[in-house]
């Protein structure tokens, strides 16, 4: 692989690739696409247009004073499709959105391609067949060949997990109320709390608590702590007489709720590890005192 100069390399997720600065750039322009028009545009548009010289360091503390588009993004507005483009297209785009893209080679572009896909943060579909056409293609804008077709997905857990973990305690990133999807979360307050009463269940959680609870572990999964909050996951499963309330309701990523399924706690330890499990249970307990101290006070 060439040796580019990256003084003005991917500006946000760098740390995912453990270095490779091409494939980053990859994810940061793919992570981009899926989600055009977003703010995240504006970004690239504005360092396009204004900053084609090397960046100095202090270029990003006084650009992301002022513009936090980047730390703003909309991880619901993924396609429910595959997103098709030629090789050629995506080579001409990291060309044009990056300082360094002229000295990028198909090589670098298909290496860069292979390590997202193995890494698990791209899937890459008919790659045999683009593998099989490889010579081709880097010889295809030359000799007037059609450039294959790459059809990719990001996968949004693990692109969205390893954002939130980097970014989590950066001065920049957004306060946590403001990430919080108000309409959303209530909807789903509402539709657990009426799913327990239909079948006969405790159900006392508030809309309140639940936001306090999803403030406390920072919109993370409570349970691996890495991926992103994205389903109200209840500790001790409500077909094993669990409860929808502040004491038995945490926050999950589609990950560990896949894994969690209806077991019980003690069957789940072997996955998140006994530390962590103690944790979870010392903190609901915590929360079923402060809610039996509040009931007393009414």
């Amino acid at each position: 692989m060439a040796t580019l100069a990256l003084e003005s390399k991917s500006l946000m997720l760098a740390p995912i690739c453990d270095g490779d600065q091409i494939a980053a750039a990859l994810l940061d322009y793919l992570y981009l696409y899926f989600q055009i028009p977003s703010p995240y545009e504006l970004f690239f548009r504005t360092l396009e247009r204004n900053y084609t010289d090397v960046i100095s360091p202090d270029f990003y503390q006084y650009f992301l004073k002022d513009f936090q588009a980047p730390f703003n993004l909309d991880y619901e507005r993924y396609p429910d499709t595959w997103l098709s483009m030629t090789l050629a297209e995506l080579h001409d785009a990291m060309r044009r959105q990056f300082t360094w893209g002229s000295d990028l080679s198909r090589e670098d572009l298909i290496e860069g391609l292979k390590l997202l896909q193995n890494k698990g943060y791209l899937s890459l579909e008919d790659w045999d067949l683009f593998e099989d056409g490889l010579d081709q293609a880097l010889q295809s804008e030359y000799h007037g060949v059609a450039s294959p077709v790459i059809t990719c997905w990001l996968y949004r857990t693990r692109v969205d997990a390893a954002v939130t973990a980097y970014y989590s305690n950066q001065v920049v990133t957004a306060p946590i109320d403001e990430r919080i999807d108000v309409k959303r979360e209530k909807r789903i307050v509402n539709s657990q709390v009426h799913r327990a009463r239909r079948i006969g269940q405790a159900a006392s959680l508030t809309f309140e608590e639940w936001v306090e609870t999803l403030r406390q572990f920072n919109l993370c999964c409570a349970f691996c702590q890495t991926g992103p909050y994205e389903v109200l996951e209840h500790f001790l499963p409500i077909i094993h007489g669990g409860s929808s309330s502040s004491f038995n309701c945490l926050p999950a990523c589609e990950i560990c709720n896949a894994l969690k399924n209806e077991r019980l706690p003690q069957e789940f330890a072997g996955d998140i590890g006994e530390e962590r499990l103690q944790m979870l249970q010392h903190y609901l307990e915590q929360r079923r005192q402060q809610w039996l101290q509040k009931r007393q006070q009414e």
